[in-house]
């Protein structure tokens, strides 16, 4: 595959594709394997090299989107990664989320923000959503997100965003 197991290329992400391809990501950059049975065989870098890739997410079209520590967000499209506006600046991005129409992203330090298919391709910060530092995010099988904070537990049902106590 090209990479050593040490140093820039040690792995920093797994992810897995709906297509079953397996992605590792490293500070040389992403590495994916089409078939993961025959790993030496089957891999290809597809870019993004000298950054850090903190999540990869699928789009319900299929497009990989990938979030880095540097506050990128990128999106792979025929083939080639192509930057997308982001109003955070260089703050790391933490998590990347699709629902059915939202990418939800979440950053280590300016919040939680959304974008929609057929919306601005701006992503926008979620008003009823107040910590600052998103750790981590999950949608559960019904649909509903979750997500980890410096404030606690928070959930979206149809209300909005509201905090979890526990």
């Amino acid at each position: 595959a090209g990479l050593t197991a040490a140093g820039p290329n040690s792995p920093e992400l797994l992810w897995t594709a709906s297509d079953g391809s397996c992605w590792v990501a490293t500070e040389a950059g992403l590495l994916r394997f089409k078939d993961p049975q025959a790993v030496a065989d089957e891999s290809q870098l597809v870019g993004l090299e000298g950054r850090t890739i903190r999540m990869l997410a699928e789009a319900p079209d299929g497009a990989i989107w990938a979030g880095t520590r540097e506050g990128e967000l990128w999106r792979l499209h025929q083939g080639q990664w192509h930057p997308q506006p982001q109003p955070w600046g260089p703050i790391p991005i933490s998590t990347l989320v699709w629902d059915t129409t939202n990418l939800w992203i979440g950053t280590l330090g300016a919040g939680l923000f959304h974008r929609t298919e057929q919306g601005p391709d701006q992503p926008q910060p979620v008003k009823d959503f107040l910590p600052r530092q998103v750790f981590t995010m999950i949608r559960c099988h019904k649909g509903t997100l979750w997500a980890g904070t410096e404030a606690g537990l928070w959930h979206r049902n149809t209300h909005g965003w509201t905090a979890v106590p526990i």
